[in-house]
């Protein structure tokens, strides 16, 4: 007899048992779960069986791009077309009917059941990790703190590189942002509070300043693979590149993205 799963929206209610799915080598789920189920633009879904958590899933709408995250089966329910079948049901969440474009990041043991949902490699992420101690360097004057009247320029930026419309998400994180500014012109931002610490700069030298002032206390990083100039920077400053890869993958409309421009993403649930 086939065993049917019923699927709902994640409560705030639900993340005890949801730690119990977390994948041992990926950063702690429940911060972002509990994002998403407080963020109006956050769609997380549980596939349940018998009143237990099989898997879970979050669908993040940017307008007319969105973001597939946090797809987990419980290893014991792995093999049955659960994983398949939520992102079936994401890509089906009503409040999604505009989007244009889904997106995601794929792990090596995922690819494969997103490719069996039409989803197709855009390109791949970088992941580092510090091997030496950090060697202090001088950071630009041009480096200065984020204030209300940088907000649009901020923006802007954001939406020029990353394609997409993000301002909701960028707007919880902007404790402790620092800009770069060139002639009072936004050239890049880096917010550490978001995730993994998005760094997006409009020139190089504004990239590898801000870059300057994420690593001296970050020590894993996560870079788009065409962007060499941020991956030599990171290898100079003692980094080395790990094992693990991320593929970016798409369904439906590419996205006019920059990643020559991105010198950290903000994490492979959010872009």
């Amino acid at each position: 007899m086939k065993i049917e799963w019923k699927y709902t929206p994640i409560t705030i209610d639900d993340l005890a048992e949801i730690r119990e799915l977390q994948p041992p080598d990926w950063s702690d789920i429940v911060p972002d779960l509990t994002y998403y189920v407080n963020s109006a633009f956050c769609y997380p879904l549980k596939a349940t069986i018998n009143h237990r958590i099989a898997g879970i899933g979050a669908v993040i709408i940017y307008g007319a791009t969105a973001w597939l995250a946090h797809i987990i089966v419980r290893e014991e329910c792995r093999n049955r077309g659960i994983g398949l079948d939520i992102v079936n049901k994401l890509l089906k969440i009503p409040d999604g009917r505009f989007v244009k474009s889904y997106l995601l990041t794929a792990t090596q043991m995922g690819k494969s059941v997103y490719e069996r949902a039409g989803f197709s490699s855009v390109s791949g992420y970088l992941f580092m990790t510090r091997a030496k101690p950090w060697k202090e360097k001088h950071v630009s004057e041009k480096i200065v703190s984020f204030t209300e009247p940088y907000r649009d320029a901020v923006f802007r930026l954001d939406h020029l590189v990353s394609g997409e419309a993000r301002t909701l998400l960028l707007s919880d994180f902007f404790s402790g942002t620092r800009v770069f500014l060139d002639k009072n012109v936004v050239k890049g931002y880096c917010i550490p509070q978001l995730k993994e610490g998005p760094i997006i700069a409009e020139t190089p030298e504004a990239g590898i300043e801000l870059m300057k002032v994420k690593y001296r206390t970050s020590d894993k990083a996560v870079v788009p693979e065409e962007n060499l100039i941020a991956f030599e920077f990171l290898k100079e400053s003692g980094f080395l590149e790990t094992e693990t890869r991320g593929t970016r993958m798409v369904l439906g409309q590419d996205v006019p993205w920059q990643p020559l421009k991105i010198y950290s993403r903000a994490g492979g649930n959010f872009g």
